[in-house]
Parts: C-alpha cells; structure tokens; sequence
C-alpha cells in the first residue's frame, strides 16, 4: 500500500477522532478511548514519513531531509500548544483549539493524497 495513503488514513482518523471526542460527552471512558485511539496513531507516521521522503528525494541526505521534517513537527507542536492557551484566555475554552487541531489532522490528509511516488524496480 503506498505509503502516502497510510498516512492520509491515519491524519484522517486522527481528525475523527479529535472530533468525536469534542462532540462527544468529556467522561472517564470517552477520555481512555481518546487516549487509547490517539495513542494507536500517534506515531505511525513517523517511518511513513520518513518512507516518502526517502522515496522521494532519495537517501543520500535523508538525515537533514528527515531532521528539517522533525524539526518542524516540534515547531508546529509548540505553536500548536501556545495558541491553544490563548484560545482559552481568550474564550473560556478549548473549543477552536479542538476545531483547529480536527480541521489540522483532515488538511494533512489532503496534502498526503495527490503525493506521487517513482515507482521501485523491482530486481
């Protein structure tokens, strides 16, 4: 399966699921299966990621292509936290916070989608 359209699945699930848990009731079980699915997809893009990139733009400098994608996932996670905070100052909540992070997770799935791959000789 290409690995692009594992990664589409997974943002896509990720997304579902963060908005199912804001529509949803916030109680014990509903916040252990969020965990519980979040945990299940948390880092599974990581070797996908890391796949495509390799694929695309070959292994010679996958260590800087691959530092410079983790890199910003650290950047874009602390911006991420930082705004959720304000939203909350802001609005007494975290509900644009919860919208924004869905909204995120189906974005990314549609950036994965048209991603197109060289095809491997096989030998």
């Amino acid at each position: 399966m290409p690995p692009q359209w594992c990664l589409a699945a997974i943002y896509t699930l990720r997304g579902v699921a963060i908005l199912l848990f804001w529509l949803g009731p916030k109680d014990t079980l509903t916040t252990a299966l969020f965990a519980i699915v979040m945990g299940l997809l948390w880092l599974g893009t990581i070797p996908l990621t890391n796949g495509v990139i390799a694929r695309r733009f070959g292994i010679a400098d996958i260590g800087a292509l691959f530092g410079v994608c983790f890199i910003s996932h650290q950047i874009g996670g602390f911006i991420g936290a930082w705004v959720g905070g304000l939203m909350f100052q802001f609005t007494g909540g975290y509900d644009i916070a919860f919208i924004a992070t869905a909204a995120s997770g189906l974005v990314a799935a549609a950036f994965n989608l048209p991603i197109r791959l060289p095809r491997i000789a096989i030998a």
